[in-house]
């Protein structure tokens, strides 16, 4: 379970994230990109690949 904690008396961040806030908006992301895919095979509009290749970069970036 995430903890608010103090760095020297100081806090960075005055909030606690939520992990099932988290989970649930990741898959939300997930189903979006996935989507973006589909419709990009289905209909050939080759100008979205930049959605599909930031949706599937976007989630490793956020993990650093």
């Amino acid at each position: 379970m995430a903890v608010l904690k103090s760095h020297y008396g100081y806090y960075l961040y005055h909030y606690v994230p939520s992990i099932v806030a988290s989970a649930i908006f990741a898959v939300l992301f997930a189903m979006i990109t996935i989507g973006h895919f589909w419709r990009m095979f289905r209909t050939k509009t080759w100008f979205v690949t930049a959605f599909v290749i930031g949706g599937i970069c976007m989630p490793s970036a956020s993990d650093t």
